[in-house]
Formats: structure tokens, sequence, C-alpha cells
């Protein structure tokens, strides 16, 4: 004799095998949602990373040209 829950599940499906567990197809999906999950995480932290370090590299930029402005308003004004 099966146990009641067991029976029910008989007669619900009409069939005489009950699956339980994961099927491969339920775990590779998991795995793909968890995939995605990790990569926009994933770009969530790089992405301000590389964007401020693109911030400083214009900055330095920035700097070294107004200093060679600089140089060259002083070498016009000093009459070289």
């Amino acid at each position: 004799m099966q146990p009641p829950t067991l029976q029910r599940a008989n007669r619900a499906h009409g069939r005489g095998l009950v699956l339980r567990g994961f099927s491969l197809v339920e775990a590779m999906l998991a795995i793909a949602v968890f995939g995605v999950m990790a990569a926009g995480l994933l770009l969530m932290v790089v992405g301000p990373i590389q964007s401020s370090g693109g911030a400083a590299d214009r900055e330095k930029a920035v700097f070294l040209s107004e200093e060679g402005i600089e140089a060259v308003r002083s070498i016009r004004n000093d009459g070289w």
C-alpha cells in the first residue's frame, strides 16, 4: 500500500509514477538565471571602476593642456 499523499498524486496525474526533485532542464535554467544575474552584478561593479580610471586620465590631460597653454602664453608675452 502506498502512502496517502502518493496515492492522491497518482490519481491527480493519472500515472503510476510521480517524479520528485529537479529535472535537468530546471537545473540548467537555474544555472542560466544565476549566470545572467552574476554577469549583471559584475558589470555594475567593474563599470564604475573603469569609468573612474578614465576620469583620472581626463583630469591629467586637462591639467597638462592648461600647463602647455600657460607656457605658450609666457613665451609669447616675454617675446622669446
